[in-house]
């Protein structure tokens, strides 16, 4: 990563400049003629922040796209851009600091973000998140608009994996506000040493068919017969402790009532049209957990101190974890596994096919106003080239690169994924993370569920956490599974 990605952060305001546009009246958002993006070019660089909180490989290829992208702008248009690429860690990390900075004027231009901390941005600063459709289709440097060849802008709004576009479009403004960069779901990861050929009480030994194809209800008799019959199950680790472990509450709680039917978030305008989770079906269900946690038939990230199950599954604690794509690599076994690491679709607890969804998670992003460093003109030419760039990461062959560079994240365009390179890729049967993106891209395919996206959406994901990860409260006498609800519900509302 060339040093001035990273040193460069004082540029922006410096800039008072403001640019010399030509408007012929078009009503594009480029404002400019002739397929010309810049007139009368300013003297100064134009410094564009992109805050991260990817690892290093994505971010490191990030920084060379960049390079890139300006290299193409200035042979083609004579701007100087810089962008400087700024990790802030994680998403807490990141939410917190731009939620700061939205009073001071100290955030990016384009950020990382949960499509739940958009919402919240666009609730605390109104207008700080740019509304993308005007830009998505627009006559000049909108999707399939690009005039430069080496940007490779042929793929539009259609090329995107459907479910994962459609998330952008989900708040509660009417437009689109975040695009997909790289995405991930929830996986069921196996320690198949120890799980293949047995029967765990049914009534053959269990193939990976079995597995793909398994039922919520399914695990848990796996799971209850497990632990009933330990001490006489014949090659089953001697530190096993629990037989799957649940890296996600919130997840969990989640996915189980889209798949059960049962209602978590709604669209309507106040908190109680809002905030559905509290509800008797809800607690019917965790109930239905905290039974079978307290029996052990499972435990979970948020009553283990934090900790994700992947530890424990390398050191034969655990037989099954259940958790996101893009961590599946931190599960690997090594070479002195015989059957290797079992990567599968979380077992469903839906009555119906058709209902069987699942978290859509990863990498997503927007683009911010923020008029206050060097007025409406300059800041609109920020936007419009984050943009460009936003586009030129998404190609197909930047797509896959980036995907590639990831610990599992798979492309967001059909293009990409059907691209000869990534094809060949997915020939590394394997491979465990090449086993982790087919199961992402050929059993999930596609079946997300699509949440309602508001100011406290984020908060009530947070509250339910909290009611599946103080089961260890519930089960010292701490806690009842009603007071968990109440609290959660009270927490959610008030932050809308």
């Amino acid at each position: 990563m060339r040093l001035k990605k990273m040193m460069l952060l004082a540029s922006c305001m410096l800039l008072t400049t403001t640019l010399a546009s030509c408007n012929n009246g078009d009503d594009t958002l480029s404002g400019t003629s002739n397929n010309s993006h810049i007139s009368n070019v300013p003297s100064d660089v134009l410094d564009i922040e992109f805050w991260t909180t990817t690892g290093k490989g994505i971010e490191e290829n990030i920084a060379k796209l960049a390079d890139d992208f300006e290299e193409i702008i200035y042979e083609n248009e004579g701007r100087k851009i810089n962008f400087s690429i700024n990790n802030q860690g994680n998403y807490d990390g990141i939410k917190d600091k731009i939620t700061q900075g939205l009073s001071t004027g100290n955030y990016p231009t384009i950020a990382i973000a949960y499509p739940d901390h958009v919402a919240s941005y666009m609730a605390d600063k109104p207008g700080s998140v740019v509304n993308l459709l005007p830009l998505i289709n627009d006559k000049k440097i909108g999707f399939t608009k690009e005039t430069i060849e080496e940007l490779d802008d042929k793929y539009g709004v259609d090329d995107f994996v459907q479910a994962y576009y459609q998330e952008g479009t989900n708040y509660a403004q009417e437009g689109v506000y975040s695009l997909p960069f790289l995405k991930s779901s929830e996986v069921m990861v196996v320690n198949q040493d120890y799980v293949l050929g047995q029967t765990f009480g049914r009534d053959r030994p269990i193939q990976k068919n079995d597995l793909a194809n398994m039922t919520w209800d399914e695990l848990m008799d796996i799971c209850k017969y497990i632990v009933e019959n330990k001490d006489s199950i014949k090659g089953l680790p001697a530190d096993l402790e629990t037989p799957l472990w649940i890296d996600s509450d919130s997840n969990f709680f989640i996915t189980q009532s889209m798949q059960r039917g049962i209602p978590y978030l709604g669209d309507g305008d106040t908190p109680d049209t809002k905030v559905l989770f509290n509800n008797p079906q809800a607690k019917e269900m965790v109930n239905e957990f905290y039974d079978c946690y307290n029996k052990g038939y499972f435990t979970t990230k948020g009553n283990n101190g934090g900790d994700y199950g992947s530890n424990a599954f390398k050191e034969g604690k655990v037989l099954i974890t259940l958790g996101s794509s893009g961590g599946v690599g931190y599960n690997d076994l090594g070479a002195s596994s015989i059957e290797g690491v079992g990567v599968y679709k979380i077992p469903s607890a839906a009555k119906n096919e058709e209902d069987s969804l699942y978290v859509s998670q990863g990498i997503t992003l927007c683009i911010m106003s923020n008029e206050g460093h060097g007025g409406a003109q300059l800041d609109q030419e920020r936007i419009n080239y984050a943009f460009r760039f936003i586009k030129y990461l998404l190609n197909p062959e930047n797509n896959v690169r980036l995907a590639l560079s990831s610990e599992g994240y798979v492309p967001v365009r059909e293009s990409a994924i059907n691209s000869a390179k990534y094809q060949a890729y997915l020939e590394y049967d394997s491979e465990l993370l090449v086993k982790t993106a087919k199961c992402v891209i050929n059993d999930i395919n596609g079946a997300y569920y699509n949440l309602p996206i508001f100011k406290g959406s984020d908060v009530a994901r947070t509250a339910v956490e909290g009611i599946v990860g103080r089961f260890s409260q519930v089960k010292a006498g701490g806690k009842t599974i009603n007071e968990l609800f109440e609290e959660a519900e009270n927490q959610a509302k008030a932050s809308l």
